[in-house]
């Protein structure tokens, strides 16, 4: 895909929009809501914000090391992935909404940080898995 088409300006804050949406409805739950199942196949809600709140921090990583220049997979494999998405949503309420609202900027404050030349660079999901994506949209 041509950087042309990435607007960091517009990706940014479709982020912040959707960041505060996202936010106001995990606020919304009550701790019985955390542990009914989601829409996703053997997964609570729990797990589904556990997911959203390891992603963030992952891809804040990956962006890092971009803007490092280095090559820096989101996870280390789908194994330690799934397992720390278990563990997070496993251990306790208070610990994963903390740990949550502290995840929901650390996305877009990377975005914001890439320069124009490096929204083409391809962040690795995990190594050696399912192809890369660009750094705007991984």
């Amino acid at each position: 895909m041509p950087a042309e088409r990435y607007d960091v300006t517009e990706i940014t804050s479709l982020l912040r929009t959707g960041t505060r949406r996202l936010v106001r409805s995990v606020d919304a739950m009550d701790e019985e809501q955390w542990t009914q199942p989601s829409l996703l196949p053997g997964w609570r809600r729990s797990h589904v914000v556990a997911h959203l709140t390891l992603n963030a921090e992952a891809l804040h990583a990956a962006l890092g090391g971009v803007l490092e220049g280095r090559a820096l997979p989101m996870y280390t494999s789908q194994e330690e992935r799934d397992g720390a998405i278990d563990a997070l949503a496993d251990g306790g309420l208070p610990a994963l909404r903390e740990r949550f609202l502290a995840s929901t900027t650390l996305v877009g404050e990377r975005v914001e940080q890439l320069p124009d030349e490096l929204v083409e660079h391809r962040v690795e999901r995990v190594p050696a898995g399912r192809p890369s994506a660009p750094a705007t949209s991984a």
